[in-house]
């Protein structure tokens, strides 16, 4: 495994914190007095937090928020509402009140334990996925704690799968392989790479063995591999040792009719992109005319997927290639001469599509690739 990327700690801190920035809300919760003035503390470092203090505990208020025992229902009630919670108390408190909320390391909170000397944070629970370890640095190093992290990745110096992928803007398709990969990586086997352009991952430093052909990874003898395209593959399927891993580089351009509602769009979409051979998840913006802005159908499309809609104006769209030659209607009733295959090429950068214009009812669409791993 020569050329192996050695990281710190440290090293992930940047990555993993983004993992915070949708819900960024940390609970911050002790039992005991000591504890109490350790979160007050703490509270100053991390502004996002919020502090649940006993409320026998409260004489002043100073900020926090009070509750009655027991502790478990309090967690339970927090536990959909928090990204992150830095319990100041023993570590077997914190187990007993939070096993039977566990779900999927998916979307489970991070979760933290502080001592009530503040000498040691333990990351206990999602610590790639969920920021763990990352805040537990973060923590660490404002308060001057030992910081105690387990994950083996971490460990051996080496980047998890999930934080590379991260690192390079990319989704996991299937998240039930990252632990074999991890392992992999761990055990020092080795672990092959492809991606659907050489060039986007040429610059990545990474363990990983690449290769240049997908039959010629799946021939070898790699006790894991790693795809990074935005299609379909079928030889991944349900392939337990392959980790699929999908770039945010596709636009989707949409025309669309007066009030057309966004079931019509979502089932035009899902069946195009199904016959063409592409990952819906690599879909990273929606793009269109200006004069659809007020289309709510168009808009909350894009909220159901994720995904920003970009809108431009006639010069804009009129300054691409015509694509599969100008409409008509569009160029009577909009002034443009397209609006799907123009807005997708401008939303990517690109004079070209991957999908030319395709119509279904209501609703025109058309796929531009952009040229790295995500959108500019």
């Amino acid at each position: 495994m020569n050329g192996i990327r050695k990281t710190t700690f440290y090293d992930t801190i940047n990555l993993a914190m983004k993992n915070l920035t949708k819900n960024n809300k940390i609970a911050l919760i002790s039992v005991t007095r000591n504890g109490r003035d350790l979160a007050r503390r703490l509270s100053g470092l991390l502004p996002e937090c919020t502090v649940y203090t006993p409320r026998d505990l409260v004489r002043e208020p100073d900020g926090e928020i009070s509750f009655d025992p027991p502790l478990s229902k309090l967690v339970e009630r927090l536990w959909p509402e928090y990204r992150s919670f830095v319990f100041v108390m023993a570590t077997g408190i914190v187990v007993r009140v939070i096993s039977g909320l566990i779900t999927d390391k998916r979307c489970d909170p991070a979760v933290l334990v502080m001592d009530e000397k503040g000498r040691h944070v333990i990351s206990l629970l999602s610590g790639h996925m969920g920021g763990a370890n990352a805040l537990t640095l973060k923590v660490a190093k404002a308060t001057g704690a030992d910081p105690v992290i387990t994950t083996a990745t971490d460990l051996s110096g080496l980047p998890a799968a999930e934080v590379w992928a991260g690192e390079m803007g990319l989704v996991i398709e299937n998240p039930g392989t990252v632990r074999g990969i991890n392992a992999a990586l761990v055990n020092g086997d080795r672990v092959g790479i492809f991606s659907g352009r050489p060039g986007w991952i040429r610059d990545a430093s990474g363990p990983w063995i690449p290769f240049e052909n997908l039959a010629e990874l799946f021939a070898s003898d790699c006790t894991a591999r790693v795809v990074v395209s935005n299609r379909r593959i079928a030889e991944c399927g349900k392939d337990s040792r392959t980790l699929l891993l999908r770039p945010k580089n596709l636009v989707c351009g949409i025309g669309c009719n007066r009030g057309t509602g966004a079931p019509e769009i979502r089932e035009f979409f899902l069946r195009l992109f199904r016959e063409r051979g592409l990952s819906n998840l690599s879909v990273g913006r929606i793009a269109t005319i200006d004069a659809k802005a007020d289309e709510v159908g168009l808009r909350d499309f894009a909220d159901e997927i994720g995904v920003p809609v970009r809108y431009y104006a006639r010069d804009e769209l009129n300054a691409m290639p015509d694509g599969t030659g100008p409409s008509p209607w569009a160029l009577k009733e909009l002034g443009v001469k397209g609006v799907c295959e123009q807005a997708a090429m401008k939303g990517a950068g690109t004079d070209s599509l991957v999908v030319p214009k395709a119509r279904s009812g209501n609703v025109t669409m058309a796929v531009a690739e952009g040229a790295g791993l995500s959108l500019s």
